[in-house]
């Protein structure tokens, strides 16, 4: 369909504690219309998927508003967004929770700027990684009223990740 240039606006909420130093993942959806068994149904297809807008810099720090940048096929209407905190390699057992207030995506294309701002308003992290908090979306789903649903990651006494309670679900 043709070039398109993505910036995302991460703003992390002022509150204490509200900053994190793990990796952010933003992949970007848009809903269409599909018909199955003669029955129609609403299916997501990922667009912009694992756009890791981790940067060398100190980003997602507490009441920051982070930029980041990328180019892909144009989507039209950006339906919902999937954001995913991803543990860096440094700190696998402990690392603080992140408070997000919204992600705001534009897209050019031809010319022409579209905004499309999704409120998150809540705490994501890896269940047992900061134990000053204690419900912490791992990966959530959001669309313009805001969270549409969420899967936890927990940590294990013996460090690994497995899946924890999740509403999206399939």
């Amino acid at each position: 369909m043709g070039e398109c240039k993505f910036i995302a606006e991460v703003k992390t909420a002022n509150v204490g504690g509200a900053g994190t130093d793990d990796d952010v993942h933003l992949s970007l959806i848009k809903r269409v219309k599909v018909v199955n068994n003669g029955k129609e149904e609403w299916k997501d297809e990922i667009r912009l998927a694992d756009w890791n807008l981790d940067t060398d810099h100190d980003d997602f720090e507490t009441g920051a508003l982070n930029k980041f940048y990328a180019e892909g096929d144009y989507i039209g209407e950006i339906d919902r967004i999937r954001l995913e905190i991803v543990p860096n390699g440094n700190q696998v057992v402990h690392a603080s929770a992140w408070k997000v207030e919204y992600v705001k995506v534009i897209q050019t294309y031809a010319g022409e700027s579209r905004s499309f701002i999704f409120p998150i308003n809540t705490w994501m992290g890896i269940q047992g990684r900061d134990p000053s908090q204690g419900d912490l979306k791992t990966i959530v789903f959001a669309d313009k009223d805001g969270v549409v649903c969420y899967r936890k990651k927990v940590l294990t006494d013996d460090l690994n990740l497995i899946d924890g309670e999740s509403n999206c679900g399939n």
